[in-house]
């Protein structure tokens, strides 16, 4: 099950999701919570944030207090990656979804798809953290993408040049396949 929580309040439910005016806020995300008391599956909540509306550190704080009443097993954040109907909101930067990521827990991770102009601003530093962390150790994907609070299908962008031009191999052990440097640093 995939809802959305895309607001912490009556004026952002209105501002961010533009209901039909007899929904309010509080009686969609009660509804939310009755409904995960019942369901026994996975809810994978996704909470969709927009620059100048609802993307603040403070704004996450407020949506903890709710995330932690539904008790999904993960919270996927989104961004707008098309332009929005107002000229007021816009996409988040990797940067402050990263902060907003953080602010929300360990349950939450990133899955917004950044414009190529905004993956390439910090492409070089998400790789060269990549290859100082495999230097330590090897990793799985899920190590990486724990580890340098980036989504494993963007892991998996840099992960496939890297080893095409041999600067980290896989190694599997068991079940498990891990990522390592060709080129260990000092211990």
């Amino acid at each position: 099950m995939l809802p959305s929580l895309d607001a912490h309040n009556q004026k952002g439910f209105e501002r961010v999701n533009r209901p039909h005016p007899e929904i309010d806020f509080e009686t969609m995300v009660e509804g939310l919570i009755a409904f995960r008391k019942a369901y026994r599956g996975q809810i994978w909540l996704e909470v969709f944030i927009v620059d100048g509306m609802n993307a603040t550190e403070t704004d996450a704080i407020q949506f903890r207090h709710w995330i932690e009443r539904l008790n999904p097993q993960k919270v996927h954040i989104n961004t707008a990656v098309r332009p929005t109907a107002e000229t007021y909101a816009g996409q988040v930067s990797p940067q402050e979804m990263t902060r907003f990521c953080r602010a929300l827990g360990e349950k939450a991770e990133i899955i917004a798809p950044f414009r190529d102009s905004e993956k390439h601003e910090g492409r070089a530093d998400v790789q060269d953290n990549l290859l100082n962390l495999l230097a330590r150790r090897p990793c799985t994907l899920d190590d990486i993408s724990s580890g340098l609070s980036v989504h494993k299908n963007e892991i998996l962008k840099y992960i496939d040049p890297l080893i095409k031009n041999r600067r980290i191999d896989i190694v599997k052990r068991g079940s498990l396949v891990y990522y390592q440097s060709k080129t260990k640093s000092a211990q």
